[in-house]
């Protein structure tokens, strides 16, 4: 699990394939939550702070994710502004995270494709008379391990 402590009482904690975002924990603001699944993150962008916050901020798709365009713009929900370099070292780590996790769940998706491919390939072989069903069987349960 990672989690980062912003500033106007934001959140963000990552946990597995889910990001929670939590907005409010200043007593004049509404509390809020809102989760999102790691696969609908279009990308993760990160700010280094300096002369003023840095920043994390989610592209998440099908929403609008209009960046601010001046420091005096009211951050968006899926931003969360820090000022510590240790903050940015863990927006850093989690940026990271999110993206090993996208990687590596498309690499999955393609191997059960490639998979599938093999296995459709050895049955065509098997339809045609080429190798035995013993072969077949042999082949489809190498490959599904």
């Amino acid at each position: 699990m990672l989690a980062l402590d912003g500033k106007l009482g934001r959140k963000v904690v990552v946990e597995g394939e889910i990001v929670k975002i939590s907005m409010g924990y200043l007593p004049f603001q509404k509390h809020r939550n809102k989760s999102v699944l790691i696969k609908d993150i279009v990308s993760v962008e990160v700010k280094k702070p300096g002369l003023s916050s840095g920043f994390i901020l989610f592209q998440i798709c099908g929403e609008d994710n209009k960046a601010r365009k001046s420091i005096s713009d009211a951050p968006s929900d899926n931003e969360i502004l820090f000022g510590s370099k240790s903050k940015y070292e863990t927006a850093l780590k989690i940026k990271e995270y999110i993206e090993n996790f996208k990687k590596n769940s498309n690499h999955s998706k393609t191997n059960n494709a490639s998979t599938a491919d093999e296995i459709m390939k050895f049955k065509k072989l098997c339809d045609d008379g080429i190798i035995t069903k013993d072969e077949f069987e042999k082949q489809k349960s190498k490959l599904l391990g």
